[in-house]
């Protein structure tokens, strides 16, 4: 791979955002547990919570998922291609980015003004060390958004 401005990585599942996941959930759970409120409202809170969770873990954790994020390729030629679980390439323009040492997050343009284009969520345990280390420089580059 040329280390320029190319970039190839391949996305897996991140064992730091499905803990996020959890505690976070746990904590809405506990919370919810402590109030003092009718058992149909408590039902119905856990009932959202569980939706929630499923929802959020089929989104960034269960690859075998059509719509799950599995490869990001950036080339300065071709531009921004993001690869889906189910084998599709589709091609994307990165608006903006939110650049940590433990995750990157992109924000891809719309295709059409009727559309949600959730953001890209890459945590640092999710892809080799030395491939996120080059994601997070080439974000950060000066003129790379112009």
């Amino acid at each position: 791979m040329n280390q320029g401005r190319a970039l190839e990585l391949t996305v897996g599942r991140s064992r730091c955002l499905l803990a996020y996941f959890i505690i976070g959930h746990l904590l809405a759970l506990a919370t919810v547990w402590s109030l003092s409120i009718t058992v149909q409202w408590l039902v119905l809170s856990l009932a959202g919570l569980s939706c929630s969770f499923i929802y959020h873990c089929r989104q960034h954790q269960w690859l075998n998922n059509g719509r799950a994020l599995t490869y990001i390729k950036y080339d300065e030629q071709a531009g921004w291609l993001v690869g889906l679980s189910d084998g599709r390439l589709l091609p994307c323009v990165v608006t903006s980015s939110y650049v940590t040492t433990k995750v990157v997050m992109l924000y891809f343009q719309k295709t059409a003004f009727w559309q949600w284009q959730p953001p890209v969520l890459v945590m640092f345990d999710a892809v080799e060390k030395e491939r996120f280390r080059h994601l997070r420089k080439l974000l950060t580059e000066p003129n790379f958004f112009r």
